[in-house]
């Protein structure tokens, strides 16, 4: 159990308190307990280099060290702020910086600087992810985009995903409604009578009268419908006029 203190009353924190996450890609935030922060770190500290929180909105990592985290105290209301291992013990602290550097070069000293390594695609060697070239076969190594160019890439790539479907879908109800606009406009305007064509096309009895009738239901139906699916067209175009703009946006 983290024994972390309000820097004001000096109460111990705990799930009465707010904590607040916020994502500082896309800026949404949403709110945390104290034990759902202790499962984070503890997890943390058993999957070094590995993350287990991304933002619901961008899919933006947020446990990569650089967490923009609030608390506020349930007894004096006192605001504070920090990032993960700000609001945890010192000694479990003290373990994940000791476990993330044995993971990084096998020593222990604090002053060592955290990095990724990535695998040579030529001859398998790990190398740091900021060399240009493999030291061991000298093959070129492509150039990596920062965490957060990567995370606009993706939201900007599932934006455009997202703004096709809904256009193939538009596409498809004003289809939808040009074909029942036709259906309705067919049997309202173009039916048969049983007593005077050989066609008997929409006569269920004779007289033209009561296929007017007839047909004159089938005109509403038809036209509801393909009224609904108009609207539903030009609601998903709307949609998707939208979605072009937040594209601009992120470009």
């Amino acid at each position: 159990m983290a024994s972390n203190k309000c820097p004001k009353c000096g109460m111990n924190l705990n799930d009465d308190c707010i904590f607040v996450w916020k994502c500082p890609e896309c800026g949404k935030a949403f709110k945390i307990n104290f034990s759902k922060l202790e499962q984070v770190q503890e997890w943390k500290r058993n999957n070094v280099g590995n993350h287990l929180i991304k933002c619901s909105s961008c899919g933006y990592a947020l446990d990569d060290g650089n967490e923009h985290i609030t608390c506020k105290c349930s007894s004096c209301g006192n605001v504070s702020e920090g990032n993960l291992a700000h609001f945890i013990a010192d000694d479990l602290e003290d373990k994940i910086i000791e476990d993330t550097l044995k993971h990084i070069d096998g020593t222990t000293s604090k002053n060592t600087v955290s990095i990724n390594l990535v695998r040579c695609p030529e001859c398998g060697q790990e190398v740091k992810d900021t060399e240009t070239s493999c030291p061991e076969c000298g093959y070129p190594m492509a150039k990596r985009e920062n965490k957060k160019e990567m995370s606009k890439k993706s939201c900007v790539d599932g934006l455009r995903s997202m703004r096709t479907k809904v256009i193939i879908f538009a596409i498809i109800c004003f289809i939808v409604s040009g074909i029942f606009f036709a259906k309705g406009h067919n049997v309202k305007n173009d039916y048969y009578n049983s007593d005077y064509s050989t066609l008997n096309k929409n006569a269920y009895v004779g007289g033209d009268a009561y296929n007017y009738i007839i047909n004159g239901t089938y005109f509403t139906g038809y036209s509801v419908i393909a009224a609904a699916t108009l609207i539903c067209g030009m609601i998903l175009i709307s949609n998707s006029i939208m979605i072009s703009i937040k594209v601009k946006e992120y470009e």
